[in-house]
Formats: C-alpha cells, sequence, structure tokens
C-alpha cells in the first residue's frame, strides 16, 4: 500500500498544481468536467480502496457507499449538467455531505494529531465556503464562490494525498513501537 499511497501523492499534487495554476481557465471553460472529474477521481478511489482495504485504517465505514455517491454525481456532471447554477448547487451538496463524513473520521484520527486537525480545519472552511456557494448558486457572487471553490481545491488534493500516506506511516511506526516494547518485555 506504501507505493500506492505515495503514487497517488505525486498524483494529487500535480492535479492540485495543474488547477492551481489554470484556475479561471478551468472555471470559465470546463467546470464541469473539473468538478465532474474531481468526483469520479474520488468515487472510484473510495470505491476500490474500500473492496482492498480490509482493516481500514483510516477509512471511514461509509467509504464505499460515499465512493458510489461520488461515482454517480461525477457521472452526471459530465454526461448531463452544464448549467453554471446546477453545477455550484451539486458541486455545494456535494462537498457538505462528503466533509460531515470526514469531521465524523476527522473525530476518530485525534490521536494523530496534526494530520487530524489540519483536515479538521479544512473540512470546516470547505464546509462554509459551500454553504455561500450554495446560497449563492445563481446570484452575482456564484462566480466568485465557485472560483473560491477551486482554489480550496488545491489544499484539499494536497490534503487528501498526504493524509492516508500519514496515516499509514503513522501505523507502521505504531506497531514497530509495539514489537519493540514486546522484545523489551521477552
Amino acid at each position: 500500500m506504501k507505493i500506492y499511497y505515495s503514487i497517488r501523492l505525486v498524483l494529487f499534487i500535480a492535479f492540485a498544481i495543474i488547477i492551481g495554476v489554470f484556475s479561471h481557465h478551468l472555471l470559465e471553460n470546463y467546470l464541469t468536467y473539473l468538478v465532474g472529474g474531481v468526483m469520479l477521481l474520488f468515487g472510484v478511489e473510495a470505491i476500490v480502496i474500500s473492496l482492498i482495504e480490509k482493516k481500514k485504517l483510516f477509512f471511514i465505514e461509509y467509504q464505499f457507499y460515499l465512493g458510489c455517491v461520488n461515482l454517480l454525481l461525477g457521472l452526471i456532471m459530465v454526461t448531463a449538467v452544464n448549467d453554471f447554477a446546477q453545477i455550484c448547487i451539486i458541486w455545494a451538496t456535494w462537498t457538505i455531505v462528503r466533509e460531515s463524513f470526514d469531521l465524523y473520521e476527522v473525530g476518530h484520527k485525534a490521536k494523530h494529531g496534526f494530520p487530524a486537525l489540519l483536515s479538521l480545519a479544512l473540512s470546516i472552511v470547505e464546509i462554509v465556503f459551500s454553504i455561500l456557494l450554495l446560497l449563492s448558486a445563481t446570484g452575482e457572487h456564484a462566480h466568485h464562490h465557485a472560483l473560491t471553490h477551486v482554489y480550496l481545491l488545491v489544499p484539499e488534493l494536497i490534503i487528501c494525498g498526504i493524509s492516508p500516506f500519514m496515516y499509514l506511516l503513522y501505523e507502521e511506526w505504531k506497531e514497530k513501537k509495539h514489537k519493540d516494547k514486546e522484545k523489551e518485555i521477552k
């Protein structure tokens, strides 16, 4: 799994950089594909990981369900939605639901320290901005809130890439510490 999470980290950071550099262009021309693509990415990954990973070291118990929801919404976005307001409403609603589950997960990861606090802060910020996007999806500030959401994708993707890798390293460290302690006792 360490190789997978290393590759995942590099890909998520590369994707974040592309989004950061081309954010205005993506918002104006490819928002439905950007949002739908991210939903599909999260959905497929969640489903595959939940089927492969049985230990659930850091994934919430509802991972498969969320993966299916992400996949469905992503497919809807890339195939059927082309109205800016609809994109914003689906995006904001998806983010609120996803981040709500992340808040639940962060509560269980609090013992991991800083990575959990970073996830907590990002989840709260994303929920607040999602509510603003939802409330202004058809107003004059819709583009501003959507652009803010695009900017938030950058740290979100980086944190989503780093967090599993850090938790895996933490679990390995904890296991090694436990084995060392057992050796001391013997």
